[in-house]
């Protein structure tokens, strides 16, 4: 008759034991996700005159897009493109603030192939054009 409690006790040690070691693994996991998320920042932020493909990002952290795309947006706010897209607005109005380049060159340094694209994604993001932006920095306006 008391085999049963004993048979319910062990159970319950094992089912016990079982969740330990899942919380465990899940936190492993969680942590090196982190760590591939912090990478992929880097390498999405790395060179802004050729931006890599977000999708090449995941290849080379060896997450499938759909997966990284959602750990990414979880870790940081932001899709992968957004992400990259906002360093390079922010790139942008960095190079924005003085005179020594013409928009057109900056448009080149932050991996737009168009002043006409740039143009139109700055104003869009910023509410201000490219020029329009560096003569309000520049105390011109």
């Amino acid at each position: 008759a008391g085999s049963q409690f004993i048979m319910a006790g062990i159970l319950m040690q094992i089912l016990g034991l079982a969740l330990q070691a899942n919380r465990f693994q899940n936190i492993h996991n969680s942590k090196d996700l982190e760590f591939k998320i912090r990478q992929a920042k880097e390498l999405l932020s790395e060179n802004s005159e050729n931006p890599i493909k977000p999708e090449e990002v995941a290849e080379k952290l060896s997450l499938g897009y759909s997966r990284f795309r959602k750990a990414f947006k979880e870790y940081t706010g932001l899709a992968p493109g957004q992400y990259q897209m906002q360093r390079r607005i922010n790139k942008a109005k960095e190079l924005l603030m003085s005179d020594e380049l013409e928009i057109k060159d900056v448009a080149v340094r932050v991996g737009f192939e168009s002043n006409v694209h740039f143009t139109r994604v700055f104003k869009d993001k910023t509410g201000d054009s490219p020029g329009r932006y560096r003569r309000k920095s520049l105390g011109k306006i």
